[in-house]
């Protein structure tokens, strides 16, 4: 179930959902004067109305999985509607992943890697790459990272996972 604040008493509505245990979730809210969608993998789930109508400066989340592990990742805040250029860049993929020797990069055209980084959870820049199309990763000890992709347009962060 997802739960949904509804009014500024904190009275809460919900909606049926459904997710493979231990696997990553995409969630999207996106918020207007007159309503808030909710969005799960790219689904919509939910729309009440924007209570409130005042601008949104944060948001929380909270999970109740009975005692076991919620991770979050990739946060995003966008003030304002988001744009093509945007848009194309949360198409950038890495690929394969899990990854054992090469992470390679697949973007859209036009967009062109001035820079990969990678970081280990503790934020620490573990590599750093001008490769356009792979990087070397057969170093880096099995584990998850972070990686930040910046271009011309923007920066991206992903997840990998090294084998």
């Amino acid at each position: 179930m997802v739960y949904i604040i509804i009014d500024e008493n904190y009275s809460s509505d919900y909606t049926s959902a459904s997710w493979v245990p231990q696997s990553w979730v995409n969630v999207r809210i996106e918020v207007s004067a007159s309503a808030v969608k909710y969005y799960l993998d790219n689904t919509l789930i939910y729309t009440p109305n924007n209570f409130s109508q005042l601008n949104i400066e944060g948001f929380n989340m909270l999970h109740n999985n009975y005692g076991e592990d919620a991770y979050y990742d990739n946060m995003c805040y966008y003030n304002g509607s988001l744009s093509a250029n945007q848009m194309e860049l949360v198409e950038v993929k890495l690929y394969p992943n899990p990854a054992v020797n090469e992470l390679k990069i697949n973007t859209p055209k036009g967009i062109v890697i001035n820079s990969l980084k990678i970081f280990d959870l503790s934020g620490k820049q573990i590599l750093h790459s001008k490769a356009s199309i792979g990087v070397d990763i057969l170093s880096l000890s099995q584990g998850t990272y972070f990686v930040k992709i910046n271009t011309i347009r923007g920066s991206i962060g992903k997840k990998i996972i090294k084998n």
